[in-house]
């Protein structure tokens, strides 16, 4: 992990330094000690900020996935979609299909994100939580809360990290479940009649 990651290790170690200067300085009375004290705090003030001005990517895959789980609670397909690789169709798809099926509720609690650098940080594979009330449009008597979790691929594109694919996970074992696959293999085959009906 990068110090811009978590740089309060750095800062306390240079905190301890700073101390350690402060008892040499108070038992020697040598300037030196003065000047070890003001370049520990000096030191310890840029950690602090550079963890404020540098993103990682990690961090950007981080952001990106809040932004999109965002957009997709809200039903706004082409926000959701700015996430996703434009040669990702099965996956544009797969979004489009969930939204016209079912409503997100304003309870939803994205959690427990992790994000795995690949390929020298040009490809990642994140995991996390979505926690939300489900509504089917078809059934709104049908209201469930339901508890996900999902392993995604990003790749960088043109400066931009986008979703290249994602799966379903079993939210205690951590198991690869099949629900999502059949669906998109479904919409591989009759996606285009489905769609079509729509607009």
């Amino acid at each position: 992990m990068w110090p811009h990651e978590n740089p309060w290790p750095l800062i306390f170690v240079l905190g301890m330094l700073a101390t350690g200067c402060f008892v040499a300085w108070y038992q020697r009375g040598q300037g030196k000690y003065l000047m070890g004290i003001f370049a520990a705090f000096l030191l310890a003030g840029l950690v602090w900020y550079g963890e404020k001005v540098w993103v990682t990517p990690r961090e950007r895959v981080e952001a990106d996935i809040l932004a999109i789980t965002a957009a997709f609670q809200q039903g706004n397909l082409e926000q959701t979609q700015k996430f996703i690789s434009s040669q990702a169709q099965d996956l544009r798809r797969l979004v489009q299909a969930g939204l016209m099926v079912a409503d997100v509720q304003d309870d939803m609690r994205v959690s427990d994100i992790s994000v795995e650098m690949l390929s020298q940080n040009t490809r990642a594979k994140s995991r996390f939580r979505v926690n939300a009330t489900v509504k089917l449009k078809a059934n709104t008597e049908f209201v469930q809360y339901q508890p996900t979790r999902w392993e995604a691929k990003w790749q960088l594109e043109g400066g931009e990290w986008k979703m290249i694919d994602i799966f379903e996970l079993d939210p205690i074992t951590g198991e690869r479940l099949d629900r999502v696959d059949h669906l998109r293999d479904f919409l591989r085959f009759q996606g285009s009649a489905i769609f079509s009906g729509q607009q």
